[in-house]
């Protein structure tokens, strides 16, 4: 087994520059590094999504003096929409990639 030091030495040893750019199609890129970063022209995706599963709340509704009990109203998994904001104590069970509900 070698080192990681040297590992890390032969790896970069073998990279060879290009002197310029080239053009291929998407199907053809597999493998490759972008010459440069590229950015998408508005926010993908859309909206204010859920980063894991659990629950949306309205701030509003929580008390850190006291315990705080609301009714789960509707599941939203990734790819619907609540189209109605929360109300008062009210919740929403949502999954990871859901649009977090307005309110």
């Amino acid at each position: 087994m070698i080192r990681f030091a040297e590992a890390k030495q032969r790896v970069l040893d073998s990279i060879v520059p290009l002197d310029e750019e080239e053009r291929v199609p998407c199907t053809q890129a597999r493998g490759r590094v972008l010459a440069r970063a590229i950015h998408a022209p508005h926010p993908v995706p859309n909206h204010d999504n859920s980063g894991m599963d659990g629950f949306a709340v309205r701030l509003a509704d929580l008390s850190p003096e006291a315990e705080t009990r609301l009714t789960v109203v509707a599941d939203l998994p990734a790819g619907s929409r609540l189209t109605k904001p929360l109300q008062a104590g009210e919740a929403v069970r949502i999954m990871t990639g859901a649009p977090i509900p307005p309110g």
